[in-house]
């Protein structure tokens, strides 16, 4: 494993960061921001720069589950095109759905 993902790993732990399904939403990133500074004081430095940035290495490269919206996580954009629902539901129909464009490369993982 790379060290930037050793990094990543750790400050997840450490860190409840919220996960975004779909869309990016700015209340998701503005929660995240919280959390990783809330313990900064405030005027120790004078004002700072936040630099914010997403890319691929951030993600795991595995599926997850998010209890708060019964979905599946860790999906590419392309999943809210190509399957018919992220939603859990009651059976395993949907995640058999997202295995199978998985392996038919419509779909990919943690991208």
């Amino acid at each position: 494993m790379l060290s930037s993902r050793h990094a990543i790993a750790e400050i997840r732990r450490n860190h409840s960061l919220r996960i975004t399904v779909g869309d990016v939403k700015i209340s998701d990133l503005m929660e995240n921001i919280e959390m990783l500074f809330r313990d900064t004081p405030v005027g120790q430095r004078g004002r700072v720069l936040i630099t914010l940035s997403q890319d691929e290495i951030a993600g795991d490269g595995r599926l997850c589950y998010l209890p708060n919206t019964d979905e599946i996580g860790e999906l590419c954009e392309h999943a809210m095109v190509e399957l018919e629902t992220l939603k859990m539901g009651s059976d395993l129909m949907s995640i058999k759905a997202a295995v199978k464009a998985i392996r038919k490369d419509r779909v990919h993982v943690g991208k």
